[in-house]
């Protein structure tokens, strides 16, 4: 019986990895490896608030004919369990372009 409970468990977490976007391994995705933590000098960074949820930093990079260096989100404190799957799947589409987030608090 426990060996079936443990074989359900995992079926159940691998379908939700699945779900949530976790599946992909790193050498899936195209990275720029040139991603800073400040802009260069005499330079600034740009960017948008995105709404996460109807839009990405792909397509607004499509939109705008250029990439942006930084996209803004805001995140839910404390960090629950739907803030980090939030934050992961933002940062995940920033690091994509090489770009940074930034993030404001909501509480």
């Amino acid at each position: 019986m426990r060996l079936l409970a443990a074989r359900v468990v995992a079926v159940l977490v691998t379908i939700a990895t699945l779900l949530l976007g976790g599946a992909l391994p790193a050498s899936a995705v195209t990275v720029h490896t040139t991603a800073a933590t400040e802009p260069a000098s005499a330079t600034t960074w740009f960017g948008s608030d995105l709404d996460w949820g109807d839009d990405s930093p792909a397509g607004y990079e499509g939109r705008l004919g250029a990439t942006p260096s930084m996209y803004g989100v805001e995140i839910d404190y404390p960090l629950d369990r739907p803030a980090r799957r939030e934050l992961l799947r933002a940062t995940r589409a920033a690091a994509t372009q090489g770009a940074v987030l930034d993030r404001s608090r909501r509480s």
